[in-house]
């Protein structure tokens, strides 16, 4: 199941030119995990064009420690949280 983050430092992608892209800090992106230790990353920009790209093993690590901070999931609204 896709976990979702936020961006807070230099994260990149690759555009239909081959360029690298840079995503905006703020943008939330979804990343799902691999068995081989990489994964997925996607995220729609404001445009409303879904991007998506595998990452190797070493690249999410790199993303997760310092790059993506985890959006908690959407839990159900208590009666004390309303």
């Amino acid at each position: 199941m896709p976990q979702r983050y936020r961006v807070v430092g230099f994260v990149t992608y690759g555009d239909d030119r081959g360029r690298r892209c840079p995503i905006p800090i703020g943008e939330t992106v979804e990343v799902g995990s691999d068995a081989d230790g990489g994964g997925t990353m996607t995220w729609q920009d404001a445009s409303g064009h879904t991007w998506s790209e595998i990452l190797s093993d070493r690249l999410l690590a790199h993303y997760l420690v310092c790059q993506l901070e985890p959006i908690p999931p959407r839990g159900p609204v208590g009666r004390h949280a309303r």
